[in-house]
């Protein structure tokens, strides 16, 4: 599949950590996470707002000296085979790129060349099949995308969605063995509003008091994970 339209936010100051940066937003995803607050972006046909894979470019082209680098965001963006050149192709205009990925395509992952990645663990492996849409490859597809991760081919982040029902304090002494070795950890609580599953819009948000217990049991593991709140 090759992507030709994408998203575009033309300024950001947050989705790439330190850098002036563009947002490209990709169409459809493999998973199916019925917390997302996307599901434009990974069902149903392309937003009308997305603009032409050229189009983007010319814009590059005319934001020279402004933009320090581009964030690459879902969907999954390695559902597309045309990633790497498009990652190469931004990269020639001396601009540094930042993947963000969900990490069930560790192969498509060792074929491109990000400046920065952030992969999202949603919750223990074995558990994607059966709440996340994924299929029985997939648990063993982000454990390998982790590991290679972690042999420091690039800069990258970790980060989870503290979504309850989805992931719980039960799981924490199996994710801490996956995370040992990964310097930056990022937890987030999940909100509610839009989402790809209509019934999950009205779910609770763990409060701050519930996300510092959390942060405490991964510290008792030997995980130091930074509140994103």
């Amino acid at each position: 599949m090759q992507l030709v339209t994408v998203g575009l936010q033309k300024t950001t100051l947050i989705d790439y950590p330190d850098l002036v940066a563009s947002t490209v937003f990709t169409h459809q995803c493999n998973l199916r996470c019925p917390y997302c607050h996307n599901p434009e972006l990974v069902e149903g046909p392309a937003p009308e707002t997305f603009i032409g894979i050229e189009d983007f470019f010319s814009f590059l082209n005319k934001r020279k000296g402004v933009l320090d680098g581009v964030c690459i965001t879902g969907g999954e963006p390695l559902v597309y085979d045309n990633l790497p050149g498009i990652i190469k192709r931004i990269q020639d205009k001396g601009l540094k790129v930042k993947l963000d990925t969900n990490g069930t395509f560790p192969k498509k992952l060792q074929e491109v060349f990000p400046d920065y990645v952030a992969m999202d663990l949603k919750t223990i492996p074995g558990k994607y099949p059966h709440y996340l849409g994924g299929n029985g490859s997939t648990s063993a597809a982000v454990i390998e995308s982790l590991e290679y991760l972690k042999t420091g081919s690039f800069d990258f982040e970790i980060r989870t969605t503290w979504v309850p029902g989805i992931i719980e304090t039960e799981d924490i002494p199996e994710l801490a063995k996956l995370l040992k070795g990964v310097e930056k950890y990022y937890i987030t609580p999940f909100r509610g509003g839009v989402t790809l599953d209509p019934a999950w819009s009205g779910e609770s948000s763990p409060d701050t008091a519930t996300m510092k217990q959390i942060q405490d049991l991964f510290r008792e593991q030997g995980v130091s994970p930074i509140l994103r709140v």
